[in-house]
């Protein structure tokens, strides 16, 4: 195995024996033809043994450093990264040792650093194509949007007729809500490459998120009619399937989210054999119905987000009725209330191992499918999970302190209305933050709420929400009062409790919405224009949670007018207990316009 320069330092005799015999020219000039070949190996070999005899030799490390990456052996990372930086230090003004440092630090999954190093290669050499391509893609990977197309448009200005360049700035601009350029992108990389599938999913997706789903079918048919195998476009083909409500083939095509790249599932990919193990399971129960038997243990995984797991927890009592002993794996933050679900048979963590006796592990998110599940059967009986008794008299007396016993009489009783207006931030996932920027409302929208007759309670947790929320009420809040017991939320369970001393939910599209659903509570989700697969199209019902009534938006990011919509339907509801209403016109202050 090659060592690092620090590594180098410490030996004082060589490792390769007849290599160095050779002059150094003698073994750079069959480095540089073992790498031609593609003996990269033998390459990073003779290179090591170049730096054996001359550690000033600048090639042998910056070449070097390339071979190893495209080994791509992960524990050659480390020694890529080295090497790449004694070839910096060498000839710190060789933009290629910076680029190739750029992409060692990408390799490694260092993208900060990457992108400084790309950005030293291209302020050393300004038309260096695929230093500004590289650039482009590593701030694209770390949410940099802006600074990812000045990239791209930059090697396009240089090579115009790369189309796997136009692919990537069509995703940088998608990321950016700018999706009439993106799909200009996505044509143009087609022109250039018709075969080009990751641009036909790419314009797929981008036309599902102008809600063209016909066009966005269309994409990815394409592709499948050639590459019937083809992961992403069959993934995708499977959410707007949902969407549309055909959950037979929905479902179907959403079991190959096992073989998407990074998938948290991967270990469920062999579907059919799962499959078959459940429904050999199922006929073994009922064969045995009759008969005294240990129940089978299966194991549900829970998988995706928090909301996903309330949502669709709700199939652990349809298999305890089956005749199962249910074994869920849930992230801790849900274990309190979990609990509350009937059949449970055991709680424990992600990290768990399997019970010895686990006749079957499934993924949470193939329960739909294994149970045929249709828009006219799914499980819907509500509420599903509850909140903890203590707990709730607990918020009751919290609350009587802060606005008194609530009276008996319903005129004179005010709404207590729980608002979440962002679905959080997961720094770790730069991917998500262009989907999280449209699902979030900024906080200054929904101050025309300021004069709904009602108490307001904040149900958000942690950032960014709190720094939001302490912003625009340094700046002059002309919202709503929020009462605050953030504080006292520790889980999931905690704010069910809260939840239940409420009469309404207004949340946005996020863990919160679906706690309320399952719980029973009304809620109302604010939706952006491309609203998840789960909540369907064209509706302002959902089957999932019978009291639930959707607002989307009209048109992108307009949540002026969804934050109307809510106004209008808010002051009917408080006129209920005060018999006023309070038309949306004539308020003090303009409703706030999205910039």
């Amino acid at each position: 195995m090659a060592v690092t320069p620090t590594q180098r330092s410490q030996q004082c005799t060589p490792r390769l024996g007849c290599h160095y015999q050779m002059h150094i020219n003698e073994m750079l000039s069959k480095a540089r033809q073992s790498h031609q070949l593609g003996q990269q190996s033998e390459a990073l070999q003779l290179y090591e043994a170049v730096i054996d005899q001359n550690p000033l030799e600048y090639s042998a490390w910056c070449q070097g450093a390339s071979v190893a990456l495209e080994i791509g052996s992960p524990e050659l990372c480390p020694l890529a990264v080295s090497w790449a930086k004694e070839a910096v230090r060498l000839k710190p003004m060789e933009s290629f040792a910076h680029y190739v440092l750029g992409l060692a630090y990408q390799k490694a999954g260092m993208g900060n650093l990457a992108v400084k190093a790309y950005q030293q290669a291209v302020a050393l050499e300004e038309d260096f194509y695929q230093a500004h391509v590289n650039l482009g893609v590593a701030c694209n990977t770390m949410g940099e949007f802006e600074q990812a197309q000045l990239s791209l448009e930059r090697a396009i200005a240089l090579k115009p007729d790369h189309a796997v360049v136009h692919n990537n700035l069509g995703v940088t601009l998608r990321s950016r809500g700018q999706f009439k350029r993106a799909i200009e992108c996505f044509d143009r990389a087609l022109e250039l490459k018709s075969d080009d599938w990751d641009a036909w999913v790419n314009r797929g997706f981008t036309h599902s998120e102008c809600m063209n789903i016909d066009l966005a079918i269309r994409d990815y048919e394409h592709v499948l009619q050639i590459e019937p195998t083809h992961v992403p476009a069959r993934f995708n083909l499977s959410l707007m399937q949902l969407l549309q409500g055909d959950f037979e083939s929905g479902w179907l095509g959403y079991e190959t989210r096992h073989r998407l790249h990074e998938s948290e599932t991967a270990q469920f990919e062999d579907v059919a054999a799962y499959t078959r193990q459940f429904e050999d399971l199922v006929s073994q129960i009922q064969l045995n119905s009759t008969e005294v038997e240990i129940k089978p243990v299966i194991e549900v995984v829970c998988e995706q987000g928090f909301g996903d797991v309330l949502q669709f927890c709700r199939y652990v009592p349809v298999l305890a009725d089956m005749g199962f002993n249910v074994r869920l794996k849930a992230p801790a933050p849900l274990h309190s209330l979990l609990t509350s679900l009937r059949g449970l048979f055991a709680l424990v963590l992600p990290e768990d191992a399997s019970s010895p006796d686990t006749a079957l592990s499934l993924p949470m998110m193939s329960l739909p499918k294994l149970l045929g599940t249709q828009l006219t059967n799914l499980p819907s009986s509500i509420p599903y999970l509850g909140a903890d008794p203590q707990k709730v008299i607990f918020f009751q007396e919290h609350i009587n302190r802060l606005l008194g016993p609530r009276s008996s009489d319903p005129v004179r009783r005010k709404l207590r209305i729980g608002l979440v207006w962002s679905g959080g931030f997961r720094a770790e996932m730069p991917q998500s933050w262009g989907l999280n920027a449209r699902r979030n409302i900024p906080l200054h929208l929904l101050e025309p709420l300021g004069a709904i007759d009602a108490h307001f309670f904040t149900l958000q947790k942690g950032e960014p929400a709190q720094s939001e929320l302490n912003t625009v009420i340094t700046a002059g809040w002309r919202g709503p009062q929020l009462f605050d017991l953030s504080h006292l939320l520790v889980d999931f369970s905690d704010t069910a409790a809260l939840m239940m001393q409420l009469d309404l939910i207004v949340s946005v599209d996020t863990a919160c919405a679906h706690l309320a659903g399952a719980l029973g509570k009304q809620v109302w989700i604010l939706n952006r224009y491309d609203a998840c697969w789960r909540w369907l199209k064209d509706r302002e019902d959902s089957p999932w949670y019978p009291k639930a009534k959707l607002y989307r938006q009209t048109t992108p990011n307009d949540w002026a007018g969804v934050v109307k919509r809510v106004f209008t339907d808010l002051d009917a509801e408080v006129s209920s207990f005060k018999g006023t209403v309070t038309t949306f016109g004539s308020l003090a202050y303009p409703l706030a316009n999205e910039s």
